[in-house]
């Protein structure tokens, strides 16, 4: 059954009055639902064993944020959820007859979190709310059956709130002032309900011999995407959303799993946000898409550059440096669920892991020019993870000819402080990533527990067209190679490398 035939539990007008708040960021208001009761359904006895996957839901008292999710990690670190309520409820990880799948929408601008099968509700939201679609959360039924039991939707304001029906949350929200949405799905409790009998099978012939199926291909191969400098493509020409929009059509080619961007994601968009209007909804595809990808601050991204790329006139570029105000509004921490952040809502300094390769990840964004209390940070965040192969980005640390930087500019460190520090210290460090000048640039440093580290430097600050990094990694084989392609114009560009003699921790 697809999701257009399904009738949504919840009451949803596609005609729905938008009103606009804060910097312009658009909001649907919509009245308390007044539902029908969707007929039961009678789950298999199979589809009742998949709702086996706890959800876990975790709550920022701040802002009222709620979070559900089937990590576990993800619910531990999430940064700014002091509430860990644990598990909630049972759901599916995996499709099964019976279930829908319950797709995540976030709205980077109330930081507000979605959970919805309803397809109108869904088109509804990313067209006139102002969210974005994360991906399949999980699956559950849309209607109920004996096997389980109706989560109720809460609002408050922008914000929204799950509960099982007459649970501890859902007599929570009635009391504090959460006006109820109606049921949003039907998922099975922690607590087992019996699930419908089933005749037994007929006696059947004796099964077939079985065939040994061949074994799986080992996952060795992978690809990661490095935006460079995109401060010239945030005006009207959409070459930065033509990027993000190439990435996903050739996802599967490429074996996409991860996407840095190095920085100098817009021009002075401090003073024009405009321009973060722009990035942000260049970056949107990969929420939509479920690709893991990070974000690292340049200088221009920062209070310190006002309008021509230049100084602010009387006022300290070290302390505008600091000041990412504007950028956590458009790229807030809640936008980057699964990533661990050095300070309370700020983007600015993080990490966060994954697996691919066959190996597992862990990538580490910097400052500009770091505080030393940060790189400190960093340094027990890697000493920490002595299994994951580490990748660091920051926004300056090559210089265009390939040496790293010994200038601070006007930060607080140098990036030679940074190798002295962090880099050359930690064995399982393997890649660094870099813009701010030049166009591109490589080294291979040697740590000081022999292991090799790779850096490459891509700025570019193309006009015509709009140039990504691919960076293909054979942890097999101890290789990696890299080129640089505009999809706006078909552009290849001559800065092709080969590295080899790579160790990777398995």
């Amino acid at each position: 059954m697809s999701l257009r035939s399904l009738r949504s539990t919840l009451s949803w007008s596609a005609a729905a009055a938008v009103t606009m708040v804060g910097l312009g960021a658009p909001t649907v208001a919509h009245a308390a639902p007044a539902p029908t009761a969707p007929a039961p359904t009678v789950l298999s006895a199979a589809s009742c064993r998949a709702l086996d996957d706890l959800a876990y839901q975790i709550h920022n008292q701040k802002n009222n944020a709620s979070l559900v999710t089937t990590s576990a990690a993800e619910a531990a670190r999430a940064t700014g959820f002091a509430n860990k309520w644990g598990p909630q409820f049972k759901v599916s990880v995996t499709p099964a007859s019976g279930l829908v799948p319950v797709y995540r929408l976030f709205n980077p601008r109330t930081n507000d979190f979605v959970l919805t099968f309803s397809a109108t509700e869904i088109a509804t939201r990313v067209a006139h709310g102002g969210y974005v679609k994360q991906g399949v959360s999980f699956y559950a039924a849309p209607a109920p059956s004996a096997c389980t039991v109706p989560v109720k939707r809460f609002v408050k304001g922008n914000m929204h709130l799950l509960g099982v029906a007459g649970g501890t949350l859902d007599k929570r929200a009635a009391a504090t002032g959460w006006r109820s949405e109606g049921k949003a799905f039907h998922v099975a409790p922690l607590r087992a309900v019996a699930a419908p009998p089933v005749a037994a099978p007929p006696v059947a012939a004796p099964p077939p011999p079985p065939v040994t199926a061949p074994a799986p291909t080992a996952d060795t191969t992978f690809s990661i995407a490095v935006y460079p400098d995109t401060q010239q493509e945030v005006g009207s020409s959409g070459r930065f959303l033509e990027r993000t929009n190439w990435l996903l059509a050739n996802r599967t080619k490429l074996d996409l799993r991860y996407v840095l961007h190095t920085g100098d994601v817009v021009n002075w968009g401090d003073k024009d946000p405009a321009q973060f209007t722009v990035a942000s909804a260049a970056m949107a595809p990969l929420d939509r898409a479920g690709v893991p990808y990070q974000m690292t601050i340049g200088n221009h991204d920062t209070a310190a550059v006002c309008p021509g790329g230049g100084g602010c006139p009387g006022k300290s570029a070290r302390v505008g440096v600091r000041d990412t105000t504007t950028f956590n509004r458009f790229f807030p921490t809640s936008r980057f669920p699964g990533e661990t952040f050095y300070e309370a809502g700020k983007v600015d300094n993080g990490y966060r892991t994954f697996t691919a390769g066959g190996v597992k990840w862990l990538s580490l964004n910097l400052e500009l020019w770091p505080r030393p209390a940060v790189v400190d940070w960093a340094r027990s965040v890697v000493a920490s993870h002595p299994s994951y192969n580490v990748i660091v980005e920051t926004h300056s640390y090559l210089t265009p000819t390939g040496a790293i930087s010994t200038s601070s500019e006007y930060g607080s460190t140098t990036p030679q402080y940074l190798y002295d520090r962090l880099i050359s210290q930690y064995a399982n460090i393997r890649f660094v990533f870099s813009g701010h000048v030049g166009q591109s640039a490589y080294r291979t440093d040697t740590g000081v527990h022999g292991n090799k580290i790779t850096s490459m430097l891509g700025t570019f600050h193309s006009n015509t067209t709009n140039p990504v990094r691919i960076v293909e990694i054979n942890t097999a084989t101890g290789t990696a190679s890299t080129r640089v392609y505009g999809s706006h114009g078909n552009v290849t560009f001559p800065y092709n490398a080969s590295f080899s003699g790579l160790t990777f921790i398995k």
